[in-house]
């Protein structure tokens, strides 16, 4: 309904509204909630593609369907709208420069959707004089994150593993930090089933790396699982193309026959270490066309990406998840 009253309203400000400049901010704003800083470097960009002659956030401001965010004496914030109205767009107002955060009235939601499929922050209801909570990584520094990954994608590994350290105090669960000498690796990868969220490092060598796949096993034998993997995407998306994955599902077919193959020239008793290795390539070859189905659902997000963006999709994830604040 607000995108209907949404859409009429454009339709009154015309000569005034630009769908040009509106497009371009819905495009890069990625989030409901936006940081003053970033609308400024968007607005500046609205006006590099656009032409548009001043701030557009301040000219959706005067519309209605941008709000700022004003904290009191008291420190609590809440979200301030200007009346929806032709008539405020003319008064030449301007969202104050004291303002963090800016808001997107739920009217744009339906435009942002088209952009961004995971842009609406959840611990937030958008409103005149509602409260706004802010999401402060400080929050997440005793929270258990696993972070998965190819060794031969250890240089990337390494990145966020020191991204996270040095930016936000978080230390990540990893196999090199946690696996003491003498320790069990099976042991170690059980383990993962425990931990609330699993940062995973998709590449071509991830889906070939018989380890890799079993940390994946041991996640999705979790009915959440679904909930608690994070997949960031390394290098090509080749396995999003039905062409793709049926080259890793004849991988590990292969991998499976091989062994076999092998296991048939030896005595059993002799061989329970290569037995139950078979086992797990097996399961790994059943069990990797659901994961390919997960991930085409799932929103993954690039590598490049997430760390331009300073790891905020991953963040917000984790942050909305530790929040349980009801609005008014």
């Amino acid at each position: 309904m607000s995108n209907i009253l949404l859409r009429q309203y454009k339709f009154e400000m015309i000569p005034f509204f630009k769908n040009d400049a509106y497009n371009v901010v819905c495009s890069l704003i990625e989030s409901n909630v936006i940081p003053i800083k970033n609308a400024k470097e968007i607005d500046q960009i609205v006006i590099e593609e656009t032409d548009f002659p001043s701030s557009a956030f301040d000219s959706l401001y005067r519309m209605g369907i941008i709000g700022y965010v004003e904290t009191g004496r008291d420190g609590k914030s809440t979200q301030v709208f200007l009346p929806v109205g032709t008539y405020n767009f003319h008064k030449g107002e301007r969202i104050p420069h004291h303002a963090k955060y800016l808001v997107a009235h739920s009217s744009m939601d339906k435009d942002i959707y088209h952009y961004h499929t995971n842009f609406y922050q959840k611990i937030n209801m958008i409103g005149h004089q509602y409260p706004f909570y802010e999401l402060s990584v400080k929050d997440l520094k005793d929270k258990k994150i696993f972070l998965a990954y190819c060794h031969k994608n250890k240089e990337e590994a390494d990145q966020v593993d020191n991204d996270f350290r040095q930016k936000f105090e978080i230390v990540l669960e990893r196999d090199t930090r946690r696996l003491m000498l003498g320790a069990s690796i099976k042991e170690f990868m059980e383990k993962i089933r425990k931990t609330p969220h699993a940062i995973v490092l998709i590449s071509d060598e991830f889906l070939k790396s018989k380890s890799c796949m079993y940390e994946i096993l041991e996640l999705m034998k979790e009915l959440d699982f679904k909930d608690r993997i994070l997949p960031i995407l390394l290098g090509d998306a080749k396995y999003f193309a039905p062409e793709g994955r049926d080259d890793y599902y004849k991988y590990w077919g292969e991998q499976v026959q091989n062994l076999k193959t092998l296991l048939q020239k030896h005595e059993q008793t002799n061989i329970i270490g290569e037995i139950q290795e078979l086992r797990i390539l097996e399961e790994i070859h059943s069990s990797i066309c659901s994961f390919f189905q997960y991930l085409n659902k799932h929103k993954i997000i690039r590598f490049q990406d997430l760390v331009k963006a300073d790891y905020w999709p991953i963040l917000k994830i984790l942050l909305e998840e530790d929040k349980h604040i009801s609005p008014p």
